[in-house]
Parts: structure tokens; C-alpha cells; sequence
């Protein structure tokens, strides 16, 4: 890591087909563009060459071998592996892989130095989280607190994006990574039922993950995943790898918040730290709030999104008194 800098980030980019996403390393790089006062280090795990050796192709860049057996989540347990390695370790992880295109718009615009700052400063855990519920908008935070789903004994609300997750170092020392498996929920053979009956899963949960992956007509309006498809025995081995690859993906959560770090909204952050005002302040209570009110964390970050979109609104807000302030933020998060 380079010493002028203010702090260093190693990156874990899981990659398997560059093409189907028309992805690259070298365009993911120009995505801290605005990060001056950071030095970056880059590890690519290459999930199609489970035995390709290590080696370094830049400076900054070194690949590895991967592991495909659950996809993306076996991947960078790889580059985590490597990342505990190292002799000088980094202030922070980010984890990212080739899909990074596809959900840019929500968060390309906040890797700032601030946010990285933040992250290092107040070891809080960063990325993108969202709330489990069906509707769109406003509606899904007048009409009721978000679907509260379980697996196994740990019970959520909300979710964070795992191809765009940043960890301090410390904390991923203390992370077990999730490591879940496909016999633990589904079924051996597929028979029109694909989880097992004993399956550590709420029901609301098992609706969610066939609906996500393989959609039906009952699950117009909702959210699918990029290359859904038809569930038959043929592909039944594509739905347990992904799905649990999804659970992976929700039980960063928990894991998260075992470590005793709070998980933060990358676009909260942004929000905060380009608002007018105590900046630093805010983003501190907003490491706090998320780290003591887990389950009104969607309603929050709901609400930052939509300010980070506003600068208006923004500006205005910050002009309201403190006591107005803490009042109006107290309800928006019920």
C-alpha cells in the first residue's frame, strides 16, 4: 500500500464470465476515480480456473484461483483467505465481483473518500441494504414495517448487496463468513417441492427465494433475478447453488452484527456527508442508529436515498432546528 496515502482498501473481485456481464477490472478501477487520498489493492479470484497459481499482473493487482462451488460467496471466501494473509494488511475490504455494472446507478456516485473514511473511522461496516417487502415507494414504509424473515435461529428485515460490501479490516478478522449449504434446506431430488420439510427457513422466506429465481404469474410487479428461469429437475442444481447463495447473501447480516459493528447504507453516508451542517455528527448518530435500531434500518435508508436525490430538500433540512430535526428523523425511522 502506498505510505502517502490516508488509507488503504484491498479489493476481492470474484470474476467467472467477464462477457456475459461485459465487465472488466480495468473499468471497475475507474470507479474510484473520486478517492484521492486512498491507495488501492486489487485481488481477482478467478472462479473458472479453481487452480490457477497466484500471481501479480500490475502493481496493484493480484489473481488467484478461485472456488465456483457456491459462486460468488465461495469466491471471495477465497480472497478473504488471502486477504488474512497478507503482512501488511489494509485499513479496509471491499468485495465486488462482475456484475458490479448492473446495479451502478445506486451506488458508483458514493465511493468518495468519505465514505471510506467513515468506514475506517468509526469501523462500520458499509454497502447497500434493502428491506424485504413486496411494495414500492413511500407505501412500503406507511403501510407497514418491513417482512421480517428467519434462517435458522437468525431473524431479519433487511438484506445488503454482497457485490458491493466494505469491510474494516478488524472487523473482518472477527467475520464468519457464512458458509451455508444446499443440503441443509433443499431437497435431494426435485419433485415440484424443492425444500426439504424440516428446511430452517420461514415460509415467507421459501416463497421469496422461488419467486426471485424462477417467477410465476403470481409474482408480477415483484423483483427477479437477471437470469431467472423456469424451474424444472434439469436446472434444479442451478436453483439450490443460487438460492443458497442468497441465503449466503442475507446471513451477512446477522454475521455482521455479531461482530458488534454497526452496518451502514453507503447512500446514507453520501447523503450525510455532503449535507450542509455538523456533517461529521450526523454521520456518527446515523453509526448509531443503525447499529442500536436494526430493524427501522430500511426506513432510514429509504428516507437518505430519496434525500441524496433532492439537494433542495437536503439544504433545507439542515436549516430546520436540531430539536425539529431529531423529532422528524425519530418518525420517519418508526
Amino acid at each position: 500500500m502506498d505510505p502517502a496515502k490516508h488509507y488503504s482498501v484491498l479489493v476481492i473481485y470474484v470474476q467467472y464470465d467477464q462477457g456475459k456481464f461485459q465487465s472488466s477490472v480495468a473499468e471497475f478501477k475507474r470507479y474510484f476515480d473520486r478517492c484521492r487520498r486512498g491507495s488501492f489493492q486489487y485481488c481477482i479470484v478467478d472462479n473458472k480456473d479453481e487452480t490457477r497459481p497466484a500471481a501479480r499482473l500490475a502493481p496493484d493487482e493480484v489473481v488467484i484461483g478461485g472456488d465456483n462451488s457456491y459462486r460468488e460467496f465461495s469466491g471471495w471466501l477465497r480472497g478473504i483467505q488471502y486477504a488474512l494473509r497478507l503482512e501488511r494488511s489494509p485499513d479496509a475490504v471491499m468485495f465486488a465481483n462482475e456484475t458490479y455494472r448492473l446495479n451502478a446507478g445506486e451506488y458508483r456516485h458514493c465511493l468518495t473518500d468519505e465514505l471510506f473514511e467513515f468506514v475506517i473511522g468509526q469501523s462500520a461496516c458499509a454497502g447497500l441494504t434493502y428491506a424485504f417487502n413486496s411494495h414500492r415507494g413511500w407505501l412500503r414504509f406507511v403501510t407497514h414495517q418491513p417482512a421480517m424473515y428467519k434462517v435458522k435461529n437468525e431473524q431479519f428485515n433487511h438484506w445488503v448487496r454482497s457485490n458491493v460490501l466494505i469491510l474494516p479490516y478488524p472487523v473482518l478478522q472477527r467475520l464468519e463468513w457464512p458458509q451455508l449449504r444446499a443440503s441443509e434446506f433443499f431437497a435431494e431430488i426435485y419433485d415440484q417441492q424443492p425444500f426439504r420439510d424440516d428446511a430452517p427457513l420461514s415460509n415467507n422466506l421459501k416463497r421469496m427465494l422461488r419467486e426471485y429465481l424462477c417467477p410465476t404469474g403470481g409474482a408480477v410487479g415483484r423483483a427477479a433475478w437477471h437470469s431467472s428461469f423456469t424451474l424444472t429437475a434439469d436446472n434444479y442444481g442451478l436453483f439450490t447453488t443460487k438460492a443458497t447463495c442468497i441465503l449466503d447473501e442475507m446471513s451477512l447480516v446477522p454475521a455482521i452484527r455479531r461482530t458488534g459493528a454497526a452496518l451502514v447504507d453507503i447512500r446514507a453516508v453520501h447523503t450525510f456527508a455532503h449535507a450542509p451542517g455538523p456533517r461529521e455528527r450526523m454521520l456518527r448518530a446515523y453509526a448509531r442508529l443503525a447499529s442500536r435500531f436494526p430493524a427501522a434500518h430500511a426506513s432510514l435508508v429509504f428516507l437518505c436515498d430519496r434525500l441524496a436525490r433532492r439537494a433542495g430538500i437536503v439544504a433545507a433540512l439542515a436549516s430546520v432546528p436540531r430539536r425539529a430535526q431529531r423529532v422528524k428523523h425519530g418518525r420517519g425511522a418508526a
